[in-house]
């Protein structure tokens, strides 16, 4: 069946992105290989769009294989999931075995050299993406996949290229300290099989997923589109899982993520506490194409028993894959633990209404630590502060910001520069995980933020941050310098200068303080210099630049070689 299935993948690939693949690099080559080279960087396109729910036009502008592409055959950015995605795509005519492991190898090496911004390996298509890709490297919450695509049976990469990416996937998810890994890189790995499932998943309207289940204080909207809401108990929802497993999600952007801190939370309340899991959880949003009532229970609102006909879970998967695949949990827990639940009708609806429901309902803005800030006594002290300084203290999301304003401060810019200016631990974990510093709970939370933190200190603190900050910034185009050191390294380096220049929450707390008097510049360039030598000495084979800043033991290793040498 081999054949027959390369086929029908190829037929899916042209009626998909035929088009919309920029082809002028091909125009020399014969028929057979401009062919087989449209079908690799359509695989790659295909895969782009299918991790990140891209459309097809976009998921295409994608491509940069082509000459000197560095083993890499697309790169793709979202946003909305905050995930890079790089791929290497092989079409394999016969169907037969796997990437070869010199290919995955070279696959190897293109992303670390994006990872680390190191750009110069790449042909001139990397270009539109270098921007998109170090701001992308900013972000705290950043997920990356590294994408092995390809029409080959075997589902397998070969032992050394396997060996080598696992190896390296450790090494950049490894943060350190003897805390658990961060899953912020993970390999994907798409044959044959996979990618015909995947377009059998698509594709399949022959077998639409009929759920039934008992609402319990339900009500409903008639206009302008039917809807019904209530609650539902979680061993209902065990049920739907066991009988669908991930078709249920077919048409959520995120699908389900596996182990993550929020999939813990959920576990933890059914265990402990099922009564309290309607108080906690934001539940479950689902569309169908028609919603029909059974006469069991008559006319009354207390509950209900619905049939969803051709439903398609598109908000709430990490809630429902979370309940299905909960082990060793006492069924009457289920039972006691309540999701709100909202079932939307298409039946009446426009034909594109339930990807604007998927859309809409997967990009609102979640609830964040940084939201709780605004609540502490302590923010609304140094608020009153930094009035009487001229600066307005933003502390709450969605509050009118002017960034080009010298006179903003937000509550983001004052935690960074806050660490890096207290201690090295600090600054790393800035780097690592933020959201510990804005958890008003915390420890990290209570020694940036107390009693001891006057309103010109912040002020001062970050003056020198975004002074330092631009610094760093105009040396990413010295090409004496790595970007992805300086893109990687920017908490250590702002800490490191404030240890130079003996600026520290005791000495910045003055009026006449003025962070002009400090040539951040030449301090910079001195401290990235021995940066670079020492990782150079001690990490020359294992320097992953992602990871490296992340991790505590090794930036005290290279703090204390920086100013032990002074």
């Amino acid at each position: 069946m081999s054949t027959l299935h390369i086929r029908q993948i190829k037929n899916q690939l042209h009626q998909i992105f035929s088009g919309l693949i920029d082809e002028s690099d091909l125009s020399k080559r014969q028929a057979e290989d401009k062919e087989k080279a449209f079908l690799s960087r359509a695989l790659a396109a295909y895969a782009i769009s299918s991790i990140n729910n891209t459309n097809p036009t976009d998921a295409a502008k994608s491509i940069i294989d082509g000459y000197n592409d560095n083993g890499i055959d697309a790169i793709h950015y979202s946003p909305i999931l905050k995930q890079l995605t790089i791929v290497q795509s092989k079409w394999i005519d016969n169907g037969e075995g796997t990437v070869d492991y010199g290919s995955a190898l070279k696959f190897l090496q293109g992303a670390k050299d994006i990872i680390d911004c190191n750009f110069k390996k790449f042909n001139e298509k990397i270009k539109p993406f270098i921007n998109i890709i170090q701001n992308a490297l900013y972000e705290f919450e950043l997920k990356i996949n590294l994408v092995i695509i390809h029409t080959g049976k075997e589902n397998s990469i070969p032992n050394i290229a396997k060996e080598a990416l696992e190896s390296y996937i450790a090494l950049i998810n490894d943060n350190g300290d003897d805390t658990n890994t961060d899953d912020k890189v993970s390999l994907i790995h798409w044959n044959q099989a996979s990618i015909y499932s995947n377009f059998n998943l698509i594709n399949d309207n022959r077998k639409p997923i009929n759920l039934e289940g008992m609402i319990h204080q339900w009500g409903k909207i008639n206009e302008p589109y039917y809807a019904i809401n209530g609650y539902i108990t979680a061993d209902q929802v065990s049920t739907w899982w066991n009988n669908n497993k991930k078709t249920l999600f077919s048409k959520n952007i995120r699908n389900m993520l596996g182990n993550t801190a929020v999939n813990d939370e959920i576990k933890k309340t059914l265990i402990t506490s099922p009564e309290l899991f309607w108080y906690f959880n934001n539940g479950i949003t689902i569309i169908a194409d028609s919603i029909m009532k059974s006469p069991a229970h008559g006319n009354t609102s207390e509950a209900g028993v619905f049939c969803l006909k051709n439903a398609n879970i598109v908000n709430g998967a990490q809630t429902v894959s979370t309940i299905g695949t909960i082990k060793d949990i006492d069924k009457e827990n289920l039972a006691k633990a309540l999701i709100p639940i909202k079932i939307i009708s298409l039946q009446h609806a426009p034909e594109d209404f339930g990807k604007q429901v998927t859309r809409n309902t997967n990009t609102q803005n979640k609830i964040e630590n940084i939201d709780f800030v605004s609540l502490d006594p302590e923010q609304i002290r140094i608020r009153n502060e930094l009035e009487f300084e001229s600066i307005k203290y933003i502390i709450s999301r969605g509050e009118d910001l002017n960034e080009s304003d010298q006179n903003i401060i937000t509550i983001n810019e004052a935690i960074t520069a806050l660490a890096c200016l207290n201690s090295l631990e600090l600054a790393v974990q800035a780097k690592r995980e933020i959201g510990v510093l804005e958890d008003t709970l915390s420890k990290q939370y209570k020694l940036i933020f107390n009693h001891n933190t006057h309103g010109i200190l912040i002020k001062n603190a970050v003056s020198c941050f975004r002074k330092i900050n631009v610094v760093i910034e105009n040396l990413k185009n010295n090409e004496s310098f790595k970007s992805g050191l300086l893109i990687h390294g920017n908490r250590f380096i702002t800490h490191a200068l404030f240890r130079k220049f003996s600026i520290n929450p005791v000495s910045i707390i003055d009026e006449s303080f003025d962070e002009q008097s400090y040539n951040f510049e030449a301090g910079a360039v001195e401290i990235i210099t021995k940066i670079d030598s020492i990782i150079q000495k001690e990490y020359s084979e294992t320097a992953v630049l992602a990871s490296l800043f992340k991790n505590g033991k090794k930036c005290n290793l290279i703090f204390n070689k920086i100013f032990d040498s002074n």
